[in-house]
């Protein structure tokens, strides 16, 4: 069994797949097996390569990280934990569909109920001490 070398902008993610990397993209690349003639019925040659002009082209890391978990993961599963899967996706976009209700609604009570009074500002640090604070100090200075 015979691999194909890295090349200087690539990264071997697992076993069947491989990252490029250039100035625009990530592409992910799948390992195939080389054939010794055409056809689809064709003998291997035991020699594996990645195939670039098949890649999935992505323009970041997380679009890109998403698809191949979403693709190792998918391919390994059953028809009925596929089922099971879009089941629970379902339930899960659900639940963020409400929390993200619950959370304006939240956001709009707070901005209509409640004033956040933050007082006068000096110059210097804290706020600055209201007049009748001030009079009350020269209160218990003169009491002294």
């Amino acid at each position: 069994m015979v691999e194909s070398p890295l090349e200087k902008n690539e990264v071997q993610i697992t076993s069947q797949h491989r990252i490029a990397v250039d100035k625009l993209n990530f592409a992910l690349m799948n390992r195939y097996e080389k054939k010794i003639s055409r056809g689809k019925n064709a003998e291997g040659s035991g020699e594996f390569a990645y195939n670039k002009q098949n890649a999935s082209y992505f323009g970041n890391l997380r679009a890109l990280g998403k698809r191949l978990i979403e693709k190792e993961f998918l391919e390994n599963l059953s028809e009925q934990d596929l089922n099971q899967v879009e089941d629970l996706k379902e339930a899960i976009n659900k639940a963020i569909v409400h929390i993200d209700k619950v959370a304006k609604e939240v956001s709009d009570h707070l901005t209509e109920h409640i004033t956040v009074d933050l007082g006068e500002f000096s110059k210097g640090r804290g706020r600055k001490k209201s007049t009748e604070d001030e009079e009350e100090a020269t209160d218990e200075v003169d009491a002294d």
